[in-house]
């Protein structure tokens, strides 16, 4: 697929017009992303409502496209009442330098027009297609894969760990990893391979994450499932013992709240191979009481 070029600094707007043809009262969100990163929502009025029932907008400003670079996947996603969530990526789009000036303006116009046709249960943009009435493995089937519908089935629920490349990501961005779960563990490295320690996240649903950051970021976003080793933990004191079970004092943890997100002021040390102690944060002086969350400790040997 050859790309859509548009130069960093320039307004980009992108029209998502729905066929004739297409319930559009079926109609619940439509979210579009780059490169798993959501540019808008419906829902959340950043894909916008035109004089046109059957047409919606999506604007990124000169600022926002001038900090991205290279090529990303333009992906969308349709919520239906009936045929669920679907989404597909209909084009490739490729920012490239520019020497010009970039501002908050946003194109009044389009850049790229995106037709969604629906004809007999399948909607259609360009080359994907998404088929009513089939099976997550049957319409896998008819687009060419040959596994099994257990190895699909693996596949289709997505891996324990996925690393995303080539990810741009501002403050308060939503980033979507699709693996169909809160419990996971993100790490964020940039585009010489360093592990960034200065980001903040917290899950949003099975399927995201809401990012907070200082600064604009670029890189690698790595994300693991942890639900095979994570431990609910209820009301444990500082110096509480905490039986993991793993037989090994090589550990690697992480302590998450219980809303998902990471929690570097409590710390776990090791004692003996089945064991760590909790370390609770100082606050005025006084140890924290209790702590409840989880905690994601597996073996590194």
């Amino acid at each position: 697929m050859e790309p859509i070029k548009i130069f960093r600094g320039k307004s980009l707007s992108i029209l998502l017009v729905f066929g004739d043809d297409y319930p559009i009262d079926r109609l619940q969100d439509v979210v579009v992303s780059l490169n798993n990163t959501i540019i808008g929502s419906l829902v959340e009025e950043t894909v916008l409502v035109t004089d046109d029932a059957r047409a919606f907008r999506v604007e990124l400003t000169s600022d926002r496209t001038y900090s991205l670079a290279r090529r990303y996947n333009l992906q969308v996603n349709i919520i239906d009442s009936e045929l669920g969530n679907y989404f597909f990526t209909p084009e490739l789009i490729e920012f490239v330098p520019s020497s010009g000036q970039h501002n908050a303006a946003v194109n009044s116009g389009s850049d790229i027009t995106l037709n969604l046709n629906f004809t007999e249960g399948v909607i259609e943009a360009k080359e994907a297609l998404y088929f009513r009435g089939f099976s997550a493995y049957e319409i896998a089937k008819r687009n060419g894969f040959s596994g099994t519908e257990d190895e699909f089935a693996s596949f289709y629920l997505g891996s324990i760990s996925k690393n995303f490349a080539g990810v741009n990501l501002i403050d308060n961005d939503a980033f979507v990893h699709n693996m169909n779960s809160s419990k996971i563990d993100v790490q964020f490295f940039d585009i010489h391979g360093r592990k960034v320690n200065t980001i903040d996240w917290e899950p949003e649903g099975t399927t995201a994450i809401r990012v907070y950051t200082q600064e604009p970021f670029a890189g690698d976003v790595f994300v693991t499932k942890r639900n095979a080793d994570t431990f609910e933990v209820e009301n444990l004191a500082d110096g509480d013992l905490f039986e993991h079970g793993l037989n090994s004092e090589k550990i690697i943890w992480e302590v998450f709240d219980q809303n998902g997100r990471r929690e570097n002021s409590v710390q776990l040390r090791p004692n003996g191979p089945n064991h760590v102690v909790v370390d609770l944060p100082l606050l005025d002086g006084i140890f924290n009481q209790k702590f409840s969350g989880e905690f994601y400790i597996k073996t590194r040997q």
